[in-house]
């Protein structure tokens, strides 16, 4: 009897050390989980924060996403400003140059004696740029800078004159045709 009662009361004691054991695991887990609770709540809350300061661009984030998307654009702005102006600059390169003279004046069928975008007239041996497919003459930097301002990537390059689209293609074919007086 004696030895059913040490086996009862060792029974117990493994009894009571097993829900004490069980316990403090529980405890333990349940103070990691939570823990991990608050940490991935205080990430949550960190990312939201630094969106909200990022899109609004006024926290002590400094708006870096803003700045990125600036600087992005200022990038792209300056690619298409130089693809701009090496098309002008192909443009001008395939122009005709003349000098401006009498026989040059007798020549012309419309006897237009000033530039249209300055609006100052020729003056006798000054070099001028002839559009070769519309025939109309500009002061060589005149001309430059009304392609420059008015210039989009995609869209064509036009006379100020008479509108005629100016594109390296139609100059090309323009260049067949005979030359003027005076022409260099």
């Amino acid at each position: 009897m004696s030895q059913l009662m040490n086996y009862q009361s060792m029974f117990l004691s493994f009894l009571f050390c097993m829900v004490c054991f069980t316990c403090f695991f529980r405890m333990i887990k349940h103070c990691l989980m939570s823990c991990h609770v608050d940490a991935r709540r205080n990430r949550l809350r960190q990312r939201h924060q630094q969106n909200r300061e990022n899109r609004d661009g006024d926290g002590s984030g400094g708006g870096e996403l803003e700045i990125r998307i600036q600087e992005d654009f200022h990038h792209i702005e300056t690619r298409n400003q130089q693809k701009r102006e090496e098309e002008v600059k192909k443009i001008q390169e395939m122009l005709d140059k003349v000098v401006y003279n009498e026989d040059l004046k007798s020549h012309d069928e419309f006897a237009i004696e000033e530039c249209v975008v300055c609006m100052e007239n020729f003056q006798e041996e000054q070099s001028l740029v002839r559009i070769p497919i519309c025939m109309h003459f500009f002061h060589p930097g005149c001309l430059e800078q009304w392609f420059k301002s008015k210039s989009q990537i995609k869209e064509k390059k036009r006379c100020p004159l008479c509108n005629t689209a100016v594109e390296v293609s139609s100059l090309k074919a323009a260049k067949a045709t005979e030359l003027l007086p005076g022409e260099q």
